[in-house]
């Protein structure tokens, strides 16, 4: 047990002394850390100049750092510049070292999520530190560097460059401490946290908790319940936000309302659905979507699980959930529980809210598709 200070997660100005002051906690080995980075409750991490093709996907071991597993494990190293792309083809597991390091002190822990556009496009990404059996998550008081693996869901390859961003990172002071089912009682009167289609806030009734977890809910009864990654692609896109952005129909099908109100899930297509609750983070909180619940079935619901401060604006913004399926085709319906969301404390209100810089992508109610693609927001009307 950890007896130091209270259980919090950081927030924007306090990553920022992390950054700049006299002792950081947290540096770049060659390129400045932007404050374009800083988010309200995490920091944007970057990629650096090589990558490594790996056998297959794993862990170090206990004693081993990253890249002594990459020297027993990896096939070949490329570099690349941040003028020019890099594809990554489909079915490939590949590490890059990241342009960041730490060095935290006994009190902190760093845990990791993909950005929310990285894990809509079907690229899956998780972070890997020295002598840690463990992803997307440090030894308290870790200090070294950082690499990430990434993994391609998709049938069509995908391209990165130098300094793209595709995951991003908490500090936590203490030990990890949810936010209580008490609390988001509290926090939904005060504020509201989940809202319905109309705008209003949700009665007690549809308001549900198991454990810490609040409850979201699948929508197969709106016009376009979702979209499916096509198995065949004219070119790659690009993970950055570099010239033309792609149209939406090149590389997704939409999935139209099913009849009976349930659909199957094929297995190995990633595919994005949405839910019925639209969610409003309150200042004081973040929140994580839990990613994998056996009692809900065989299937990862998201890959991207970080919601900052301010996320939902007003009245909420619908979540989209990532699903992909490795084992069987699985069956789904209508109002179907599909994720939950634990919350937790960030030690201040941050200084720079999800939806008030101009950083912020997903600040409309409905559904979007990834910012790398055209009409991002119009097509799932």
């Amino acid at each position: 047990m950890f007896f130091g200070v209270a259980p919090m997660i950081l927030s924007s100005q306090s990553l920022r002394g992390l950054i700049e002051g006299r002792k950081p906690m947290i540096e770049a080995d060659y390129l400045p850390i932007q404050q374009s980075q800083i988010q309200a409750a995490s920091l944007d991490l970057r990629l650096g100049n090589h990558a490594f093709l790996m056998k297959a996907a794993g862990l170090p071991a206990p004693s081993e750092t990253v890249k002594e597993y990459i020297d027993k494990c990896g096939y070949c190293v490329l570099g690349f510049q941040n003028t020019l792309d890099f594809i990554l083809p489909p079915g490939q597991c590949w590490i890059v070292p990241l342009v960041e390091r730490l060095s935290l002190s006994p009190d902190h822990y760093a845990t990791f999520s993909p950005k929310s556009s990285v894990g809509r496009s079907g690229v899956f990404v998780r972070v890997l530190t020295d002598n840690n059996t463990s992803y997307d998550r440090t030894p308290r008081g870790y200090s070294g560097p950082m690499y990430l693996e990434i993994l391609s869901l998709l049938s069509f390859p995908v391209k990165i460059a130098m300094g793209t961003s595709l995951v991003q990172m908490r500090v936590v002071e203490g030990e990890e401490k949810f936010v209580s089912a008490a609390e988001l009682h509290h926090l939904h009167a005060r504020h509201g946290i989940l809202f319905g289609r109309d705008g209003n806030a949700l009665s007690w009734k549809q308001f549900k908790t198991k454990g810490d977890g609040l409850l979201f809910h699948i929508d197969l009864a709106r016009d376009i319940v979702g979209f499916q990654a096509k198995s065949t692609a004219p070119k790659a896109f690009c993970l950055y936000e570099r010239g033309n952005r792609p149209d939406v129909e090149e590389f997704w099908s939409p999935i139209h309302r099913p009849e009976d109100k349930q659909f199957i899930l094929p297995r190995g297509k990633f595919t994005l659905l949405t839910t019925k609750e639209f969610v409003k983070i309150p200042d004081e909180c973040c929140a994580e979507v839990k990613a994998y619940d056996l009692n809900l079935g065989e299937f990862r619901t998201h890959f991207a699980g970080f919601f900052d401060n301010g996320f939902g604006g007003e009245n909420g913004t619908a979540v989209v959930l990532e699903l992909f399926l490795t084992s069987t085709d699985f069956r789904f319906f209508d109002g179907q529980v599909i994720c939950s969301f634990v919350f937790q404390k960030t030690d201040h209100v941050p200084d720079k809210l999800y939806g008030v810089s101009s950083g912020s992508n997903y600040t409309k109610r409905e559904p979007s598709l990834s910012k790398f693609f055209k009409g991002k927001d119009e097509v799932w009307k």
